[in-house]
């Protein structure tokens, strides 16, 4: 059976045991929805709604009445999820009746507009029955996005590759959502983002898109692997290294206001695998200026930390304890070889929202990562190469595959990091 409930739905049944938990432990940290009118006198008429919860087969959507797009979709994808008998077949996009009429995104609101109605958690993800497949045409897992570039290209083959894992992983854990992020302005920091629909109700578009990552390896002794990335919502150039944008997690929760897999990221794990984010956006920097061009420049990268954040990570990845895995060659990180093309069916069929390009900024050359602190030897594993190769790969054309190898966990490490015990 589908659930799809409203948080304010929870507030009679967890009073006792939630909320009055959460209020004893943390005094004024409680949610609003869920606050009962008895723990202070405001509350006599009732909280204000806030975001909606909503549960599908396989995935969950945090739903942001305000902007009317998720602010965050959770899914678990295996094998058999993805690869099953759901077909797209007569399958309509439509406004999820779980949410209030008023507060909901529409079918109107995309109609001519310049964006496709792009999936955060994807149809292709579950098709392991019928009723999971369809349940992804909710609008409720939608979000404006451009659609040549990305939705059908750049951000489709992104979601091909996370696909692949699910073959040699026994579960991942798929955390999508939008962001909206400021551009810096000589007297400060200005959010401009495009709006869909009619006042007052009006459907936000989207400045980024991130992606956090947990796969379980298949075997008793693999530990999870994590990646954490952040694309603009734009036509990306297809040679662009994944690596490029790659993002420290802690950096994206301070972005999108909330923490990602809290109960999984201990504070050294976030803090191992924020230093070896940084070594490898930078590493995504330098292929990207190696195949850069005047005609083509490369999008800049996410940027979430300072430019100067990359300048003293000599040693910096080894003391913070994080393992950076070698398993493949710096120039497999290129996209013609880590991400496969994809012609993204999920999409929907608006035309093109142009967007500038401007290239990245210079930055220095990294140092080595250093050694590894507390952790097994692993100087018989390859290390990372002080001078990185440069990318001599041509953009990717549609019909291009991949060996099925090269869709495993090795790429999700190179382009984050693995994790330890602490």
């Amino acid at each position: 059976m589908i659930l799809r409930v409203p948080m304010a739905a929870f507030g009679g049944v967890l009073a006792g045991a939630l909320g009055c938990y959460v209020y004893l432990q943390h005094g004024r940290l409680l949610p609003n929805d869920l606050a009962p009118s008895s723990l202070h006198a405001a509350l006599k008429h009732g909280a204000p709604t806030t975001n909606q919860l909503l549960f599908s087969q396989n995935f969950v959507a945090s739903f942001n009445s305000r902007l009317r797009n998720p602010d965050w979709v959770l899914e678990v994808i295996r094998e058999d999820t993805c690869y099953g008998a759901g077909t797209r077949e007569s399958v309509e996009f439509f406004e999820d009746p779980a949410l209030p009429e008023r507060f909901r995104n529409r079918l109107s609101d995309f109609k001519g507009s310049a964006y496709d109605r792009g999936h955060l958690a994807p149809a292709a993800n579950h098709r392991g029955n019928q009723q999971s497949l369809v349940e992804t045409f909710s609008l409720a897992n939608i979000s404006p996005q451009v659609g040549k570039g990305f939705n059908r290209d750049f951000w489709a083959r992104f979601e091909r590759f996370v696909r692949g894992l699910s073959k040699t992983c026994s579960e991942v854990r798929v955390l999508t959502g939008p962001l909206y992020l400021p551009m810096k302005t000589p007297t400060g920091y200005i959010l401009a983002h495009p709006m869909l629909g009619e006042m007052p109700r009006l459907v936000g578009v989207p400045t980024r898109f991130f992606k956090v990552i947990v796969a379980e390896p298949k075997g008793e002794d693999m530990q999870p692997v994590v990646g954490a990335f952040v694309m603009p919502n734009a036509a990306i150039d297809p040679r662009t290294p994944l690596t490029l944008f790659s993002v420290p997690i802690s950096a994206l929760e301070e972005a999108a206001g909330f923490e990602v897999f809290p109960a999984f990221l201990s504070s050294a794990r976030r803090t191992a695998l924020d230093s070896a984010a940084r070594f490898w956006q930078y590493a995504g920097v330098r292929e990207s200026h190696a195949v850069a061009s005047k005609d083509q420049p490369i999008l800049e990268p996410a940027l979430l930390v300072p430019t100067h954040s990359y300048q003293p990570l000599q040693g910096l990845v080894g003391q913070a304890g994080a393992v950076l895995p070698s398993t493949l060659p710096h120039d497999t990180l290129s996209p013609s070889r880590s991400m496969p093309p994809e012609v993204n069916k999920d999409s929907d069929s608006s035309s093109l929202a142009t967007d500038a390009v401007q290239t990245s900024p210079s930055l220095s050359e990294p140092g080595p990562a250093g050694s590894l602190q507390g952790l097994p030897d692993k100087s018989s594993s390859p290390k990372p190469k002080r001078r990185l190769k440069r990318s001599q790969s041509s953009p990717v054309s549609a019909g291009q595959q991949l060996q099925q190898s090269q869709l495993d966990t090795g790429m999700l490490q190179a382009a984050g990091a693995q994790l330890c015990d602490s």
